[in-house]
């Protein structure tokens, strides 16, 4: 739909078909979320009714702290329930064209280009003040407006009142806390489903609150707040944002007498610390993604956090909301939309799919679907971003000159007493190379070297050949950061566990186990939380340590998804809650 493929489109009438079919069966959160969105772009009106009872299903599946998790359990119909609703809501509803499509037509949209990646440039004349151009006449527009927010809102379908009722009461899912991913989702789907006549004020203020109180110090959001111990990530930061701007639209985007939705305080969201935060923190990776297109990084290390970016369409397509909510040009000083484009150009396949990055994609399908997405700059909250306009500005990064590389690379590194950030990242950066480039005797003697000396940079050097070596070579850095770890006191281990660089938590998950049982009381929560850390490698390491120190064993299994994971992390959580 946001690629321009026409309504009857045979593929399309095919999908429609199978997503209203399955509508009135499905609990899974992405699903629900993504149904909302669907059919609120496909905007046929006899939908509505069924986009009502998505969305109050939705709501039944936020968890006591305004996030998600993977199912949406808190309404529950039997299959005899399921049949009645279905018929009273939809009928026989087919797919017909729609009374007036969410999307504007791929015509429309070349008729508002972003003026600086138009191909062609735009008259400089201005037609309101020439005086020799008439205006267009008022009755020259035979459709509505696009703006959905000027029509009249839908009632609620009657239907549905008992359910709405039951859900206001408070109905839902007795779970204390979900995942960023799942909510990022539902928060897109719940604002859909506010323009189709369902009160979601509580809801999105509930996200709103959520995302406030959970902000890292780095400004980012991470995966999963059980613990407390997960560490930021951009994908999970564009969430928080998402969350921040449709919070904040519920709130303050007011309809006047003419039904035209104005915002109460343009200029809020500009001024809102945890916002300029959040865009700071994606700002840092984007900046040092953009810095790729150079021969070499800064002090010659390379970002392998930030040239991720490029592989993780997940993450694309994150970014791309955020870009379009907050009508951003630029985020860290960087084109976001030039950078992820050049980008998703280059890296189309032949048969014209992406490919998954085998993680946070899921599938080339999805991976595909995300790159269109963005490409096709489509904008879910349209409704939103045309009355903030040009109010939120690009913060930059959290760095004045030259990248951080403690920063980008989620190292901790500590330089002495009188050392510069400069001087620090240098060591760093001829501690990795001199270990890198070491022949097998060389090697043998800067690994006991750096595993044993005093200083955070010892640290940072073998995380960062870790992440550099392959094969035995890797296995032995890996190995000595690990003994290095053993040293540190569980406090320092918990800090490191929460570390953005995936070698310094995979070590020092390892390291806990070294504490020994009569210990575990101290290290227990952070461990079960790196369970469904979002790198398998820390994972596994977080389970084999748990292991160990129990003599029990909830997983995760080696190769299992993120949901998985997270079922892993809960169960473990479940048998640690028994034993305190």
């Amino acid at each position: 739909l946001c690629s321009g493929v026409p309504h009857n489109d045979d593929a399309l009438v095919n999908i429609t078909r199978g997503c209203r079919e399955a509508a009135f069966s499905t609990a899974s959160t992405y699903e629900l979320s993504l149904l909302i969105m669907f059919f609120d772009r496909l905007g046929h009106k006899a939908d509505t009714p069924m986009i009502q009872f998505l969305t109050l299903r939705l709501m039944s599946g936020q968890s006591h702290d305004g996030s998600w998790s993977y199912s949406c359990t808190g309404l529950v119909l039997d299959p005899v329930q399921e049949r009645q609703l279905r018929a009273a809501l939809v009928g026989d509803n087919r797919l017909t064209t729609p009374d007036r499509p969410r999307a504007a037509s791929p015509p429309k949209e070349k008729g508002k280009p972003r003026e600086d990646l138009d191909d062609s440039p735009k008259p400089k004349t201005d037609p309101k003040k020439d005086k020799e151009t008439p205006p267009a006449p008022a009755e020259e527009p035979k459709e509505p407006k696009e703006d959905r927010p000027t029509e009249k809102r839908p009632r609620l379908h009657p239907g549905l009142e008992g359910i709405a009722a039951q859900i206001g009461r408070g109905a839902g899912v007795d779970v204390a806390t979900g995942d960023h991913s799942n909510t990022q989702f539902a928060t897109v789907g719940l604002w859909c489903g506010r323009r189709h006549g369902v009160d979601v004020t509580a809801s999105l203020a509930a996200i709103d609150k959520h995302y406030r109180g959970i902000q890292g110090a780095d400004g980012g959001w991470s995966y999963t707040t059980a613990g407390g111990f997960s560490a930021s990530s951009p994908a999970m930061t564009c969430a928080g944002l998402m969350g921040l701007a449709l919070g904040f639209g519920a709130k303050n985007l007011k309809e006047g007498a003419d039904r035209e939705p104005r915002l109460e305080d343009p200029e809020a969201l500009n001024k809102d610390k945890k916002v300029m935060d959040g865009l700071k923190y994606v700002g840092d990776f984007i900046a040092a993604a953009g810095a790729q297109r150079a021969p070499a990084a800064p002090g010659g290390i390379e970002f392998p956090q930030a040239n991720e970016l490029s592989n993780n369409l997940y993450f694309m397509w994150s970014l791309e909301r955020v870009g379009m909510v907050y009508g951003l040009t630029t985020i860290g000083n960087v084109d976001w939309y030039d950078w992820g484009s050049n980008i998703l150009v280059r890296t189309q396949q032949r048969n014209g799919s992406w490919r998954s990055d085998g993680f946070h994609s899921g599938s080339d399908d999805s991976a595909t679907a995300f790159a269109l997405l963005f490409l096709c700059r489509a904008n879910l909250t349209d409704d939103l971003s045309s009355k903030l306009g040009s109010k939120v500005k690009d913060p930059g990064t959290s760095r004045l000159s030259t990248p951080d590389l403690s920063k980008i690379m989620g190292t901790a590194a500590k330089p002495s007493t009188g050392t510069t950030k400069s001087e620090a990242e240098t060591k760093v950066a001829k501690l990795v190379d001199a270990l890198v480039v070491a022949g097998p005797g060389d090697r043998e003697v800067l690994l006991a070297k750096y595993r044993d000396e005093k200083g955070g940079e010892y640290s940072d050097a073998l995380a960062l050949a870790a992440a550099k070596l392959k094969g035995d070579r890797q296995t032995e850095a890996r190995a000595a950061l690990v003994q290095r770890l053993n040293r540190m006191k569980p406090n320092t281990l918990i800090d490191y566990m929460k570390d953005r660089d995936r070698e310094l938590r995979r070590a020092a998950v390892l390291a806990a186990a070294s504490k020994g049982k009569d210990r575990l009381h101290e290290v227990a929560e952070a461990l079960i939380a790196r369970t469904a850390d979002e790198d398998a490698n820390v994972s596994q390491a977080a389970r084999t340590s748990l292991k160990k120190l129990t003599n029990q064993d909830f997983g995760p299994e080696s190769g299992d998804s993120a949901s998985d994971r997270a079922k892993a992390m809960l169960a473990w959580r479940k048998w640690w809650d028994g034993q305190k």
